[in-house]
């Protein structure tokens, strides 16, 4: 196994441990300490193939989108084609866009 695959593997293991730990999280008190960055990479991923997969439907995942990470580009096309987002989740996604690269760039 080359180094490259034991980090894939590594960085594989440390998500389940997030998304267990969010699981297990009393939504009441827990804090993004004890949730972990494993939160926002989950709804980072949620998010780039919910946008991805509208995009893809319509014919229109293709070239740099295929590839890219970024959630404001993603949105833009989604709109393109037609899908309507409430307020709140569009302003979410555009707040969230900047950041997610940079979670992903752990990742590599």
């Amino acid at each position: 196994m080359t180094t490259l695959h034991i980090e894939k593997l590594a960085w594989a293991v440390g998500l389940m441990d997030g998304a267990k730990r969010i699981i297990a999280a009393d939504p009441s008190t827990a804090t993004i300490q004890q949730i972990g960055l494993s939160l926002y990479l989950l709804i980072g991923f949620s998010i780039e193939n919910a946008l991805k997969s509208v995009i893809e439907e319509n014919g229109q995942l293709s070239g740099k989108l295929k590839h890219s990470h970024n959630l404001k580009d993603l949105l833009v096309k989604v709109t393109e084609c037609g899908l309507s987002l409430t307020p709140e989740i569009d302003e979410f996604i555009r707040d969230m866009s900047p950041y997610y690269p940079l979670f992903l760039e752990r990742e590599s």
